[in-house]
C-alpha cells in the first residue's frame, strides 16, 4: 500500500466514538441537565448558533457537513456516554449537522450551567476538557487522512482503525463487527460511492480484505499484523 509509513498517525483516529465518560460522572451531570428524546432520523442540531451541550446516554448519532451543492462529508459517529460535540458550549456558529442514526436519550446542558459547574467542580472541567482534547487530536487525524489522495489506502487504513479498535481478532484476520456500507465509507473518506466500490474490489483482488456476512474482514500475515 502506498503511503503506509505516512499514514501510521492516521491509524489512531476513528470516526467513532464512545465510551468517554464513567458512571459517576454521568449521575452527576445528569443533575445539571434535562433528557431529551429523538428518533432516528431526527435532526437534534442544525449548523448555526447554538449556547448548549449534548451528553449522548444512549443510541447513535452522525456529525456530519454538508456543502453547498448539496455533498455530504460524515465527521464522527458518537455512541454512548459521550459529548456530542463539545465546541458547541462556546455559543458561536458551528457548521455541523446531527442527526440520530438510532433512537437517543440526550441529556442537554445550558452553557452557562456546565461552565459554572466546572468552576466548581474541577472533575467536571476535566472530564470537558479531556473530551474537547481527544476529539481535536480526532480531526487532526481525520484532516491528515484526506491529504492523501489515493482513496484506497484511505479506505484501506479507515478498515485497519476500525478493526482494531472495534474487530474480533481470530489467528488470520480481524473481523469488523460494524457494519459499513459503501457509501457511509464514502463520506467518511471524502469520496463517492462508485470510487469507494471500485477501490474495496481492488482490496479484495489484492488479498487484504474480503466479507462475510456484510462484514469487512481484514487479513493478518505470519507476523500477526495487518497485512499492508
Amino acid at each position: 500500500m502506498k503511503g503506509c509509513d505516512n499514514m501510521a498517525q492516521w491509524e489512531e483516529w476513528s470516526p467513532w466514538t464512545g465510551n468517554m465518560i464513567d458512571d459517576e460522572m454521568v449521575q452527576k451531570l445528569l443533575k445539571l441537565s434535562k433528557v431529551e428524546k429523538y428518533e432516528k432520523g431526527e435532526v437534534i442540531y442544525w449548523e448555526g448558533l447554538d449556547d448548549r451541550l449534548f451528553l449522548l446516554l444512549s443510541g447513535k448519532v452522525e456529525v456530519g457537513i454538508t456543502s453547498a451543492g448539496g455533498r455530504k462529508r460524515t465527521i464522527a459517529i458518537r455512541e454512548a456516554r459521550t459529548f456530542i460535540d463539545d465546541v458547541l458550549v462556546d455559543g458561536l456558529y458551528y457548521a455541523v449537522t446531527i442527526t440520530c442514526l438510532t433512537p437517543v436519550d440526550i441529556a442537554v446542558f445550558e452553557q452557562h450551567v456546565l461552565t459554572k459547574a466546572g468552576y466548581e467542580d474541577p472533575r467536571i472541567l476535566d472530564c470537558m476538557l479531556r473530551s474537547v482534547i481527544l476529539k481535536l487530536q480526532g480531526l487532526s487525524f481525520y484532516l491528515a487522512g484526506q491529504t492523501f489522495e489515493d482513496t484506497e489506502d484511505r479506505i484501506y487504513f479507515l478498515l485497519i482503525n476500525l478493526a482494531k479498535k472495534y474487530g474480533v481478532k481470530s489467528e488470520t484476520a480481524y473481523y469488523l463487527e460494524k457494519q459499513l456500507t459503501h457509501q457511509f465509507i464514502a463520506d467518511i473518506i471524502g469520496s463517492t460511492r462508485v470510487r469507494v466500490t471500485q477501490s474495496i474490489k481492488s482490496l479484495k483482488n489484492k488479498g487484504l480484505v474480503s466479507k462475510k456476512n456484510g462484514r469487512f474482514v481484514l487479513f493478518i500475515d505470519d507476523n500477526h499484523k495487518v497485512m499492508q
